[in-house]
């Protein structure tokens, strides 16, 4: 038996005794059933790395729509419109999970953000243009019927995005 085997083994084992009654990986959250739609903004950053730990952001937009499969997949983007130092926009796919919470939505991201960044070095002036890639995770709470606060955070936890989101259904 190598290596790899005796791993799944253990996992395989450790995975049949863990058990959490109040999470469901293939349903959809109560709060994000089928066609939900979540618009919103995150005008706030908590940054973990550099010179700058809080900053006030140009507010980024995004949506999320969750789509009508029989998996909680959802497809959305995002668009920072405001800074003219760069101007971004991009993909998120997501999958939800379930934890039983009426109110509660819990997601992972996949992102894919291009970014168009105006130099302001005189060495090298111009636009440059680059694509950034990551996981993320995040979480709504909805408060009311459809104002909700969602945080995300990203690839090690150097950030954290605070932001409002409504539901729109």
């Amino acid at each position: 038996m190598n290596k790899f085997t005796k791993l799944f083994f253990v996992l395989l084992i450790f995975f049949n005794t863990l058990k959490l009654s109040g999470l469901d990986f293939w349903q959809y959250p109560e709060m994000a059933e089928k066609h939900a739609i979540f618009v919103g903004c995150f005008p706030f950053q908590f940054s973990f790395y550099g010179d700058q730990y809080f900053d006030i952001l140009h507010p980024i937009f995004f949506i999320d729509y969750l789509l009508p499969v029989g998996l909680p997949f959802s497809l959305g983007a995002s668009i920072n419109p405001f800074d003219p130092a760069l101007f971004s926009f991009g993909l998120r796919a997501g999958y939800h999970i379930n934890f039983n919470d009426e109110k509660l939505d819990v997601y992972f991201l996949y992102t894919v953000d291009i970014k168009i960044e105006e130099s302001i070095k005189d060495k090298y002036p111009g636009k440059y243009t680059s694509i950034e890639f990551g996981g993320r995770i995040g979480f709504r709470r909805l408060f009311g019927d459809f104002i909700c606060l969602n945080i995300e955070t990203g690839f090690l936890f150097q950030y954290v995005f605070i932001g409002i989101t409504i539901k729109c259904n």
